[in-house]
């Protein structure tokens, strides 16, 4: 903002001052649109980003859910139900 305050105060010197301090301003109020669009793009690239890893851990999550529900349907079908607990046979 201070820019933009600047170029307005010193716009009256010279006779093609006026034109070159407009020039200015808009200058700078591009560079200020421009910076605000790029901040604006790499904010959402990292939005997409995050929700892009959010849905693959789920689809982990899921997966791995999956897999379980499958072992223990394994267990249920050999007739004893393995809720995570390893249990080894061993012949003495």
């Amino acid at each position: 903002m201070s820019g933009w305050t600047a170029a307005v105060q010193s716009e009256g010197t010279g006779s093609t001052g006026g034109q070159t301090e407009c020039q200015r301003i808009e200058w700078m109020d591009r560079l200020r649109c421009d910076g605000d669009r790029r901040r604006r793009r790499e904010r959402e690239s990292r939005r997409r980003e995050e929700n892009k890893r959010k849905i693959e851990r789920r689809e982990c999550k899921s997966d791995q859910e999956e897999g379980r529900s499958q072992e223990r349907a394994r267990a249920r079908e050999m007739g004893s139900i393995n809720d995570g607990v390893q249990v080894e046979e061993t012949s003495i």
